[in-house]
């Protein structure tokens, strides 16, 4: 069974996002700026994704899933091997 989002869904947490990023060679940073919070996602030293993610949410969790999300639409899905 395909799996489109990466295992990520609306239950999970900024680290179980940060994790996926990091298996596909990407780092997710969060911060926090009146209330909003904002995920940014770049490529590791050595990575070969050259584009780079931005998500905002009410929570780190929300906005780390808003950048996964994105990636996912960027990607035409995810699918597992």
């Amino acid at each position: 069974m395909s799996d489109d989002t990466g295992g990520i869904d609306r239950n999970s947490t900024a680290e179980d996002v940060r994790d996926a990023f990091a298996r596909v060679g990407m780092d997710l940073t969060t911060d926090a700026d009146a209330g909003t919070w904002s995920a940014r996602v770049l490529p590791v030293e050595g990575g070969d994704r050259e584009s780079q993610l931005t998500g905002e949410g009410a929570s780190e969790d929300e906005a780390a899933r808003a950048a996964w999300q994105r990636y996912v639409v960027l990607q035409q899905g995810i699918g597992t091997s």
